[in-house]
């Protein structure tokens, strides 16, 4: 397990992104601070973030890519400095 420190709207991970890519091969777990869950909605042609939900201390994401070797679901923004381990 690492411990990582992101600044506030820093792009943890992607949507679609493979986890071959850089910070892809990780499942994430929030020991201090706020993300927030967002995914790319196509309404009427129309690419749109959507907020899907926010993440505080004890939460985790990344699960799926990390378990089933598969592109990321959704993307995660720090909203506040995050501690992530």
């Amino acid at each position: 397990m690492q411990i990582r420190f992101e600044e506030p709207e820093s792009r943890i991970i992607i949507q679609n992104e493979d986890r071959s890519e850089s910070k892809s091969n990780f499942m994430f777990f929030i020991e201090r601070g706020e993300c927030i869950v967002q995914i790319n909605d196509k309404d009427k042609m129309r690419n749109k973030k959507k907020n899907v939900r926010n993440l505080y201390p004890g939460d985790y994401f990344g699960e799926i890519a990390f378990l089933y070797n598969s592109k990321r679901q959704a993307s995660v923004t720090s909203t506040n400095y995050t501690t992530l381990g």
